[in-house]
């Protein structure tokens, strides 16, 4: 049988809709007025989800996380930013190879400001001859802490190499990716050569910068 609502009935029907609706909107506070976004970690799978505090709450087996909505602000002209430009230029896409004769050859230097980074670092190594050469590379900031590796590479092959470091400096320094052929004969003829690096380096609380 059809059902049939008369005009006061469809008022009433109306009504208490709008009723229902209101009581069931709440209007979620993400982020909060301060810019920060409250979010759970579940330990256990590694999930994250955002929660409206302070009226929801993290469950058994979740960590609170906070996190800022705008983000870290970009380096400032003349920092760092500007010396990876300039790094750029002669980084990763060299035109030419850069030759390993023994002793520690400088691949990449650069001026940091006072301050905390964690820098990486990856180099691309070939050897040219055939017996092999012990390749050595390390990132060293602030002079002081420093990362090492080292690799066997064998005649008329490749190799690559990643090092990772984290330094603090209330002064300025410098971050020095250097390599080095270990090797007591070494053929100046066909050398270990690096042909390719880049250098990364992430100021603790700012932006990445990087060369390539």
């Amino acid at each position: 049988m059809p059902l049939r609502v008369g005009r006061r009935g469809t008022v009433l029907l109306a009504a208490f809709g709008l009723t229902a609706l209101a009581a069931g909107i709440s209007w979620a506070s993400i982020p909060d007025s301060a810019g920060v976004i409250h979010g759970c970690y579940q330990k256990s799978t590694g999930l994250v989800r955002a929660i409206d505090s302070p009226s929801q709450q993290c469950h058994g087996g979740e960590a609170p996380l906070n996190w800022s909505q705008g983000g870290p602000s970009a380096a400032p002209a003349g920092t760092a930013f500007g010396a990876y430009r300039e790094l750029a230029e002669i980084g990763g896409q060299q035109p030419a190879p850069i030759p390993l004769n023994g002793g520690w050859t400088t691949i990449a230097h650069l001026d940091l400001p006072a301050g905390s980074y964690v820098a990486t670092a990856n180099v691309s190594l070939f050897n040219l001859a055939d017996p092999y050469y012990p390749a050595h590379c390390k990132l060293t900031i602030y002079g002081a802490r420093r990362a090492d590796a080292a690799d066997v590479i064998h005649g008329v092959q490749g190799a690559s190499q990643a090092m990772t470091v984290a330094g603090s400096s209330s002064s300025p320094g410098g971050i020095d990716l250097e390599c080095t052929n270990d090797s007591s004969f070494i053929d100046p003829d066909r050398p270990l050569e690096v042909t390719n690096f880049n250098l990364t380096v992430v100021p603790v609380g700012g932006v990445t910068q990087s060369a390539q």
